[in-house]
């Protein structure tokens, strides 16, 4: 089946994907194959999307006055990234998970 993630779009300013342009949303379908709502509401799940950096970038290219960041959390726990994409250009940044310093302040009573 190779290897999935789950993928998560986020358009920067804007919460509710219903205030969007009609033609935006009807890019996104096409090019995810999916419906917004499943790729904006987090539903985009386990999926193989080998294209995903190529189409934020033509995405941000039509839609310059808008920020994307697609998270994708892939099959293997520590496979955490997000795609930022603005006016064409895309950088790709990895999770770093910090975990807090043992306090024995957690252990008192």
């Amino acid at each position: 089946m190779g290897y999935n993630y789950d993928f998560w779009l986020r358009i920067v300013g804007h919460l509710n994907f219903n205030t969007l342009p009609t033609n935006l949303l009807d890019c996104v379908v096409n090019i995810y194959d999916h419906t917004v709502a499943q790729l904006m509401c987090g539903e985009g799940s386990q999926i193989s999307w080998t294209s995903c950096e190529f189409d934020m970038e033509n995405l941000s290219l039509n839609f310059p006055q808008y920020v994307f960041e697609l998270s994708a959390y892939g099959d293997e726990r520590d496979d955490i990234w997000l795609l930022q994409a603005k006016k064409g250009k895309v950088c790709r940044k990895y999770a770093q998970i910090i975990w807090p310093e043992f306090s024995a302040e957690d252990f008192e009573e």
